[in-house]
């Protein structure tokens, strides 16, 4: 096991048949890191997390979502896509929150985890359940021991799980934590009892990378190390012609594998594609990124203004807009770690607002008209955006003469560490609380926010409306 042009690779065995395996991040894009070479950032697209697409309550969407990722991990010559994670959230702080398509719901997950694993093994790509099991932390992950009852572990943490072998999903990545203090990758209870035993799962399961600690990991229901072959390369060798290995286990681990690839085709056709660097990322593909960032937001108020809530905007009536907050020009779209996706393409936010208060007048051939005054008479121009980083005093005085006040505010998460707060900082919470500190800026303030998972929203009850996007992937300006 080597690592190449993919954050995982092993090289195939042409005289029998056997293609490359090329494994890759991440559960919403294609992943191109420091290690790989050749991979060039910038070359997929950056969709929507998973927790976004949790947020749709939609399998039709997680389904396509999970074919247009599928699509560009088989155009890049990947044979697994690292995703979809299905974790459960339970603990709000967890780093990796964002890429879990569960969101807290168990039977959301095993709906939506079931739609993703069909689109994204569609393409002939084997979709990764992810990370199994009880993994609902990143700091201290690889030390902290989970411990829960049999009915809460089956009617909580193993759905979204249970939804992915629904999808006939290829493979399984267990994860860094402890089970009872015994390793997730070597843990006989939830690897071979529960997994392959009570409920048929007859994929294979993936170590996370350098989560595998022995050579009893093959026997307790580990089928393949990541990696590299520290444990299950020269070490198994010895521990099988020791005996203290069985041969039929190297032999099921094995044929789980191959049986994979033999389903998706992969063995009859492998994939012919080599060239990493491609960029893969089409104009259909952030089309559908910008439909799954709609259809993913979340309306969370929408107060009246005057007769009708402030929400949709009327782009007609609109004369000016003031906008606030350095996510309107370079938005957080996505979180960190091996979930991260370096966008193809990323179109601003103040741009996209600009755009939209840009009006044909039909009365005048190739000028601009603005909104009707209260006797229904145009004017020549446009409507006025006016953008500032800060609520400083310039910009509150703007914001009094304003139709309305947009403050874009955001927080992030990565993998390997725990979010230290809930909230999106000082910084961001001040630009609203100099709005909601005065009445009349307040009942036309919109504030639209991106989080990795549950954030505190302080000035919830003073602003006008709320929406909240859950790292919603690089057409958000556009959405």
């Amino acid at each position: 096991l080597l690592i190449g042009d993919y954050v995982g690779h092993v090289p195939g065995i042409p005289r029998v048949g056997i293609p490359d395996q090329n494994l890759n991040d991440g559960p919403q894009g294609f992943r191109c890191n420091a290690i790989q070479s050749k991979c060039i950032p910038g070359t997929s697209t950056a969709f929507p997390a998973g927790l976004a697409l949790a947020a749709t309550w939609d399998p039709s969407s997680a389904q396509v979502w999970g074919a247009a990722m599928g699509a560009e991990f088989y155009n890049k010559g990947a044979t697994v896509q690292l995703g979809p994670g299905v974790c459960l959230a339970r603990v709000p702080q967890n780093g990796r929150n964002f890429e879990y398509i569960s969101g807290e719901d168990p039977y959301l997950g095993s709906v939506l985890a079931k739609a993703a694993v069909e689109g994204i093994q569609s393409q002939r790509v084997l979709a990764n359940a992810k990370h199994y099991i009880l993994n609902n932390q990143e700091t201290k992950r690889d030390t902290v021991s989970v411990t829960v009852d049999d009915r809460t572990l089956h009617e909580l943490y193993l759905p979204p799980f249970e939804g992915a072998i629904d999808g006939g999903v290829g493979s399984f990545m267990c994860s860094y934590n402890r089970i009872d203090r015994v390793n997730a990758c070597q843990n006989n209870a939830t690897l071979r009892t529960i997994l392959k035993d009570e409920l048929s799962y007859e994929g294979y399961v993936i170590s996370d990378w350098a989560a595998t600690h022995s050579t009893k990991s093959l026997p307790n229901g580990l089928d393949q190390e990541m990696p590299g072959g520290y444990w299950l390369g020269r070490p198994l060798l010895r521990a099988v012609e020791e005996g203290t290995v069985p041969v039929a286990d190297v032999d099921d681990a094995t044929v789980r594998l191959l049986a994979q690839y033999f389903k998706i085709g992969l063995m009859d056709n492998p994939n012919p594609n080599t060239d990493v660097s491609k960029n893969v990322s089409t104009a259909a593909h952030m089309q559908i990124a910008q439909d799954l960032a709609i259809n993913s937001t979340v309306l969370l108020k929408n107060a009246m203004l005057g007769s009708s809530p402030i929400l949709p905007l009327n782009v007609e009536r609109i004369g000016k807009i003031v906008v606030i907050g350095s996510d309107a020009v370079t938005p957080t779209v996505s979180g960190g770690g091996s979930g991260h996706v370096t966008p193809s393409y990323l179109p601003s936010p103040l741009f996209a607002i600009q755009s939209r208060l840009r009006r044909p007048n039909p009365g005048h051939r190739g000028r601009r008209g603005g909104p009707p005054d209260a006797a229904g008479n145009q004017s020549d121009a446009d409507g006025e955006v006016v953008f500032y980083e800060t609520t400083t005093a310039e910009a509150l005085a703007a914001a009094a003469s304003a139709d309305v006040v947009l403050v874009f505010v955001s927080t992030t998460s990565s993998e390997g560490y725990d979010r230290p707060t809930l909230a999106f900082g000082p910084a961001m919470d001040r630009n609203v609380d100099a709005l909601v500190a005065v009445e009349t800026l307040a009942a036309k303030t919109v504030v639209l926010a991106v989080a990795p998972g549950a954030v505190l929203l302080p000035w919830a009850d003073n602003v006008a409306a709320v929406l909240l996007s859950f790292l919603p992937g690089q057409m958000y300006a556009d959405a």
